[in-house]
C-alpha cells in the first residue's frame, strides 16, 4: 500500500490528510472521503513525489480540489 499526502488548494503547505491507497490515484480521477457519514468529493489535479530531507525517502503527493 502506498502512503499518500493529499493537499488542497493553491497553498501546498495545507496538508488535507494522509492516507494509504492500494494504488496511486491519477490526474482526472476522483476521491470520495467519508466525513462522519457524509462524503466529500475531490478531483485529483496533480500527482508528484517529494523527497524527505530526513531519511531521503520519496513521498507520493496529490493536489485535489473539492467538488461542490
Amino acid at each position: 500500500m502506498a502512503l499518500v499526502e493529499v493537499f488542497e488548494g493553491e497553498d501546498l503547505e495545507k496538508l488535507l490528510f494522509v492516507a494509504e491507497f492500494d494504488f496511486l490515484p491519477r490526474v482526472g480521477e476522483h476521491l470520495a472521503r467519508d466525513t462522519q457519514g457524509y462524503f466529500d468529493y475531490y478531483d485529483v489535479l496533480e500527482v508528484w513525489h517529494r523527497q524527505d530531507r530526513g531519511d531521503g525517502a520519496f513521498r507520493a503527493c496529490l493536489l485535489v480540489s473539492l467538488v461542490d
